[in-house]
């Protein structure tokens, strides 16, 4: 036997008796701790776990509980009934692995938060420092609550995205027409402001539903930033377009305090445009990473809205009669 085959097994009988390595071995795997922590909290079915990792690909999901279930992680519960009902649990044989999971959890969280939680810090205060911006903190608690009325919130699981009909969109662009003549060269010339900055800038109607948006293609696909897609507040909980919508007033959005994405690297900011008869029509909103994010940015979205206001063809939109829209259907985010 060679030496590099003798230094071979010592190796490998060192890392079979150590047990980092067999807890590494048992918890690997792309979504395993992703799994996991969401069974921390209460037995899922497997439809329950899809929609809490909505960008996870289903056959994914569904071998990682078949070796989670294998390896005695978690347990499979048939409860008999008319129709079978599966669901999925954390071992009781593994009284420590939820303690595992959770502190896992802490340690990612604490370790993400610096820079990002930095910058949300930092534009908060130039935020309330300026004049006419301290009521903001208070619409985001008031938006949080209803929010929570309506099972969303700042501490809500999985994203679920809701785009309204094609046929609808149509009908709703058409609707909207003059309002998309005067906002989108505006809203083309601000983006250019902007330089290289990763953003997104996007116009909605009166009910939130987006109408047009320009920026980065992989934020607006993966986030769901294109038109026809909800973002009002009963759809999305707490975001820049419908919390603006919900208020009357200009809005930002940082980091956390998003209902439906919860992350310190996401800002947005949305602006409610009123006909000459007060009615919101719709919402002028931007998009950033936190660190990217300026209070001179909130301020050019509220001039634009004014120039957007004062535009007689504003008036033609506003004389025609209300268009109903559907509930959207709930759509799985793009990743």
């Amino acid at each position: 036997m060679s030496p590099s085959q003798k230094l071979s097994i010592k190796i490998q009988k060192s890392l079979a008796s150590c047990p980092l390595h067999l807890a590494l071995q048992k918890l690997g795997g792309r979504w395993t701790l992703l799994i996991l922590q969401e069974l921390t909290q209460r037995p899922l079915r497997f439809s329950e776990i899809r929609r809490a990792l909505a960008w996870v690909p289903g056959k994914a999901i569904a071998r990682t509980l078949i070796r989670l279930q294998s390896e005695g992680l978690i347990k499979r519960t048939v409860t008999s009934d008319q129709r079978p009902k599966i669901t999925y649990s954390l071992s009781s044989q593994d009284p420590l692995l939820r303690d595992v999971i959770e502190a896992l959890t802490s340690w990612g969280a604490g370790y993400n938060l610096p820079e990002s939680k930095k910058g949300w810090g930092a534009f908060l205060s130039r935020v309330l420092l300026q004049e006419g911006y301290s009521s903001i903190r208070s619409s985001i608690v008031e938006s949080w609550r209803r929010s929570r009325n309506i099972e969303l919130g700042p501490d809500r699981q999985g994203v679920i995205l809701h785009p309204v009909p094609r046929e609808q969109l149509r009908k709703l662009v058409s609707h909207n027409r003059h309002l998309l003549e005067i906002a989108k060269p505006l809203l083309n010339e601000f983006r250019k402001s902007l330089g290289s900055m990763v953003h997104v800038v996007y116009l909605t109607d009166g009910k939130g539903i987006i109408l047009y948006s320009t920026g980065d293609q992989r934020i607006k696909r993966g986030c769901g930033l294109l038109p026809g897609f909800d973002w009002s507040e009963r759809a999305m909980g707490t975001n820049g377009a419908g919390t603006a919508i919900a208020t009357g007033m200009p809005i930002a959005v940082l980091g956390p305090e998003f209902g439906a994405f919860p992350s310190h690297n996401i800002t947005c900011l949305g602006v409610p445009v009123h006909s000459p008869a007060g009615k919101i029509v719709g919402t002028i909103n931007l998009s950033t990473r936190v660190s990217d994010a300026d209070p001179q940015q909130l301020t050019a979205l509220i001039e634009i809205a004014k120039v957007i206001e004062r535009s007689p063809l504003l008036e033609l939109d506003n004389g025609l009669p209300e268009l109903k829209v559907s509930r959207p259907r709930p759509h799985p985010p793009s990743v």
